[in-house]
């Protein structure tokens, strides 16, 4: 586990936390994400996809986009 900067990516974020499990001995774990949190719980079952038993994506934010007028 090592600082992590608002530069660092979802990976970062992700490993840290998955380092944590580790060291907690947690295997198998539930992620609930709000917010800017489901772009988090998404990286996680991506690397690890085996060690999240369920995920909940609560209100994700969305990507605005300029729309010419």
């Amino acid at each position: 586990m090592a600082p992590i900067t608002a530069r660092d990516g979802w990976d970062n974020y992700a490993i840290d936390n998955l380092l944590l499990m580790d060291s907690l001995g947690i295997d198998h774990f539930h992620v609930l994400g709000a917010c800017i949190g489901p772009s988090f719980a998404l990286k996680l079952i991506e690397l690890v996809p085996d060690r999240v038993s369920s995920a909940v994506l609560q209100q994700p934010i969305r990507q605005q986009r300029c729309i010419a007028q």
